[in-house]
């Protein structure tokens, strides 16, 4: 009897071992256990919906999904072609592990508000849940503001960890096809998302010298502070703000410089200012600018500038210029820009007061009040009075 006894109760002990264990494996080992703990995220659609097509493989073994979709209130993130393996033994700390993840494709979309804010914090995962994704690699990546307007990288890899209330990227690599960007990125859950990144970055315009520099900015989707030092193929400072991103975005930023060759910019702008101080804003529609530098090949001496217009390209169409120099010189002007291979070509026509020719030193043309047409494929122009 006593016999009988310990070989029922060694055979409940084993009951109670072997089937967690025969459960796990079943889990992380098997396809119908991958597809059951996937039919379990249903649990968490009071924070985010996640649904899965084209799933093949084990959690432990590797997983293929073809296309995952997950829905939170305020953002969309659409993955196509997911590979990924959990390491297992991370699970008992809760926590998702994986190493060298690979996206096919991920298109992040930031919707607009539906219900009014409430005292509830946002988060991006339950409390208890971690996921940490190591070398993990994005073949193209689509960012969608609220206005539409899309931010696109491909070949971006990193290191990812995600909480319920912060997201950050260490060691990420974007390529952006004319742009590169090195660095870190953080996101928090926050009304609205607060951001922050640290980055050294390449611009390739054409066959020019690239552009190169760091920026590290701080701040929410509302209101982000930006401080970036270009090293080539000019040196500038700039500091500014890029505000309300969500919606009807624009920036404004204050630059800095102690000398400027713009001809490193593009060889047919033969001009050299130093002294410069300006402050550049922009929107969609274009850019403002206004401030002071003092041109160094011409015989103008510190002059304060202010213009408008559409964003400039090889040809930039200056709205409105005001340049104001010393002994009450005022010249107010508007035209075009356009830089060909044999220099700036110019057609700008206003008015000037007080307009004397050189500027500083002797004056050989002088004029209380003037109207003026400046022209020509390249230096010499013609100026007309």
């Amino acid at each position: 009897m006593k016999r009988k006894i310990i070989l029922v109760v060694f055979a409940v002990l084993m009951l109670f071992l072997v089937l967690p264990l025969t459960a796990g494996y079943w889990v992380l080992y098997t396809n119908n256990g991958l597809r059951f703990t996937l039919s379990q995220l249903d649990r968490l659609k009071k924070i985010v919906v996640i649904e899965a097509t084209g799933v093949d493989g084990a959690i432990a073994g590797g997983v293929r999904i073809a296309h995952l979709s997950i829905a939170h209130e305020r953002v969309l993130i659409l993955i196509d072609d997911l590979h990924f393996r959990v390491e297992p033994r991370a699970l008992l700390l809760q926590t998702v592990l994986t190493d060298s993840a690979s996206i096919g494709s991920v298109r992040v979309t930031l919707r607009p508000r539906v219900h009014p804010p409430t005292k509830v914090p946002l988060k991006f995962l339950p409390g208890f849940l971690r996921i940490v994704s190591n070398n993990a690699t994005v073949s193209n990546a689509v960012v969608v503001l609220e206005n539409h307007h899309e931010i696109d990288a491909r070949s971006v890899h990193g290191t990812a960890v995600l909480t319920s209330h912060h997201l950050s990227v260490t060691g990420a690599h974007a390529d952006g096809g004319f742009f590169t960007a090195i660095g870190s990125f953080e996101m928090g859950a926050a009304d609205p998302i607060t951001m922050s990144t640290d980055v050294t970055w390449t611009l390739q315009a054409g066959p020019r010298e690239p552009w190169r520099g760091t920026l590290q900015a701080s701040g929410d989707l509302n209101d982000l502070e930006l401080r970036a030092e270009q090293h080539a193929p000019i040196a500038a400072q700039v500091t500014g703000r890029a505000l309300d991103l969500l919606h009807a975005w624009h920036w404004e930023t204050h630059i800095t410089s102690g000398f400027i060759d713009f001809a490193k910019l593009n060889p047919a702008a033969k001009i050299t200012a130093s002294d410069i101080a300006l402050d550049v804003t922009g929107d969609h529609a274009g850019i403002a600018v206004s401030g002071s530098l003092r041109p160094v090949s011409l015989p103008t001496g510190k002059l304060d500038i202010r213009a408008k217009g559409p964003y400039p390209t090889r040809k930039v169409q200056l709205d409105s210029v005001i340049i104001n120099g010393s002994g009450g010189l005022r010249i107010d002007a508007a035209g075009v820009l356009n830089f060909i291979d044999t220099g700036p070509e110019i057609d700008l026509r206003g008015t000037a007061k007080d307009f004397r020719w050189p500027v500083v030193g002797k004056s050989v043309v002088a004029s209380k009040f003037a109207a003026f047409s400046l022209q020509g494929p390249h230096l010499p122009y013609s100026l007309s009075l």
